[in-house]
Parts: C-alpha cells; sequence; structure tokens
C-alpha cells in the first residue's frame, strides 16, 4: 500500500461514505489477503512477523486519519470548502494528519477534529506548534486542560457610551492554599507542572500572575452566564493566580468546551476579595458570549 500525501483527497470522499462502514471491509478484505500473500511469500518468519504488524499499524493509522477527518466535517461551519481549492498549506495539512494517525482516543479526536474544522474554515490562522503539543497531549492531560479551561472568568471594559472597549477571558487559578482541592480535580502540582512542559501554560506555586486588564468603573465580569459589575476603589490589577495561558494555551482554550464548576466559584470570589475586587450582580447589563464572539446587551 503506497503512503497516502495529498489527505484532501480522503476528506473530501468523506462526504459519500461518511454513512457506511468501509473500515471494517478494508480490514477483513485488504489487510487479510495482503496478510495471506505475506504468509505464501519466501520471506523468513521474523520479516513476515514485521510485515504483518507494519500493515496492520498502517491500517489503524488510516482510520484514525479518516476518523478525525469525518469530525472535522461535522464540526466545520456550513459551508466550508474542504476541496482542492481551500487554501490551506499542503506541508502543514500533511504534518497534521500525519500525526493524526497516531491518536485513537475519540475525545482527543475531538479536539484534532475542531482544531482541522477551524483551520479550513480560516486557512492559515493554526500556529505552527499546535501539532507538536497536540500529539503529546494524553487523554489525561487533556482532560486536566479542559478542567483548568473551566476555570475561565470573561472581563469586559465598556467606553462611555456603553460600547465595549476591550474584552478578554482569563483564567483563574488559586492553587495555593487549596492543593487539595485542586488534587481531587485532577489538577495535582505534578498535573500543572506536565502542563507547563506541553507548552499550554505557566504555573508558579510561589508567586500570582497579574492580568492586563485593570480594575475600573466600567468593567463587567461574567461567569457562567451571569454578569457582574465590578467594584472599584482605585485602578488596581487583576491578579489571576499562579497559572497564565500560553498563546498555545489560549488558541486551545478557544477551540475547546469546558463545563462551569461551581463548587470552584466560592473560592474564586474570596480570591478576588482579599486581592480588593468585589462584584455585585448587575442589573443594567447582561453579556452574551458565543462562539467567542462577546456582546454586551444594555438591560
Amino acid at each position: 500500500m503506497d503512503k497516502i500525501i495529498n489527505i484532501l483527497n480522503i476528506i473530501t470522499s468523506l462526504n459519500t461514505i461518511k454513512n457506511q462502514d468501509p473500515y471494517a471491509n478494508l480490514e477483513k478484505e485488504a489487510l487479510d489477503m495482503y496478510i495471506e500473500d505475506i504468509k505464501k511469500s519466501n520471506l523468513s518468519e521474523e520479516s513476515k512477523l514485521i510485515s504483518v504488524l507494519t500493515a496492520k499499524q498502517y491500517i489503524k493509522k488510516l482510520k484514525n486519519q479518516v476518523d478525525i477527518a469525518d469530525k472535522a466535517l461535522e464540526l466545520a461551519k456550513p459551508g466550508t470548502d474542504f476541496s482542492e481549492n481551500s487554501k490551506v498549506n499542503g506541508d502543514w495539512l500533511n504534518r497534521f494528519m500525519d500525526s493524526a494517525g497516531y491518536v485513537s482516543d475519540e475525545d482527543v479526536q475531538l479536539i484534532w477534529g475542531k482544531i482541522l474544522a477551524r483551520e479550513f474554515e480560516e486557512p492559515g490562522t493554526t500556529p505552527l506548534y499546535m501539532i507538536r503539543v497536540l500529539s503529546e497531549l494524553t487523554t489525561s492531560y487533556a482532560k486536566a486542560f479542559n478542567t483548568l479551561c473551566s476555570m475561565s472568568f470573561g472581563f469586559v471594559e465598556l467606553d462611555v457610551d456603553d460600547n465595549i472597549k476591550s474584552s478578554n477571558r482569563e483564567v483563574i487559578v488559586t492553587y495555593v492554599n487549596n492543593e487539595e482541592y485542586f488534587k481531587q480535580l485532577g489538577l495535582s502540582f505534578n498535573v500543572l507542572n506536565e502542563l507547563e512542559t506541553l507548552g499550554l501554560i505557566k504555573f508558579d506555586s510561589t508567586a500570582e500572575y497579574k492580568s492586563s486588564i485593570k480594575n475600573t468603573d466600567d468593567l463587567l465580569l461574567y461567569i457562567n452566564g451571569q454578569t457582574y459589575e465590578v467594584l472599584s476603589d482605585d485602578n488596581k490589577n487583576i491578579y489571576v493566580g499562579n497559572v497564565i495561558l500560553t498563546s498555545a494555551g489560549k488558541y486551545l482554550n478557544s477551540i475547546i468546551e469546558s463545563p462551569f464548576i461551581g463548587s470552584y466559584y466560592p473560592i474564586v470570589e474570596e480570591y478576588l476579595s482579599k486581592n480588593g475586587i468585589h462584584f455585585k450582580e448587575s442589573f443594567k447589563y447582561k453579556i452574551i458570549d458565543e462562539n467567542n464572539i462577546v456582546q454586551v446587551i444594555k438591560l
């Protein structure tokens, strides 16, 4: 079997075969025929064994590639161009799909599928280093990062006309003094260090990071669909705890969906309060954040 060079042919063909199950037949017929030919060959027993294992690994890799491409098709916006006329860089695509062949976990495949869909929607927007990061992202680390991103809080600064002046999402990770709680969530000291090694976060248990956001009179905070007005005595920096996302982490965070952890809210409220940041429920504004598009509705 020749190595597939242009994975676009696989992706475009999925539209016609995605409701079928061709891979079972491929393994049952093509692979069995290939193995039978190997058995009848004059190769040594050791060479026969290696050839059979190589063939099985190739079929598995091909199936993983198509599973991820299938997910990309399902997740992409309607009308996304998956043809050879798309502006997706061929070298990037080959590197991406070659690495994708080694990903068999369905949850991690979903992440790969979302990133592939995003790249076809907006060609050239996926950082090159994401392939390396994804290649090292195990199921357990993907779950841990997803949990970490559930500790994400949105900030919106308004101008004098109540239009959005700036908006940002920050993970607020108060690891220090809450080590046992984080360990129960699967975010132990070692796991956080591993996520830093992967290049998704920066972690410092001896210091606190500051956000670029300033606490102003026109600052709103939104958590899990609820909007709050931030109370300010002066322009304080907002501390965000012991973790900040790297550029790779921010990109991945924009791809995945992380459910809010209700038990974490009181911890963050207490942490912000200790750092001089207080807030109350807003009856004047409502913030809607869907598909990374932030809107402020004046009530």
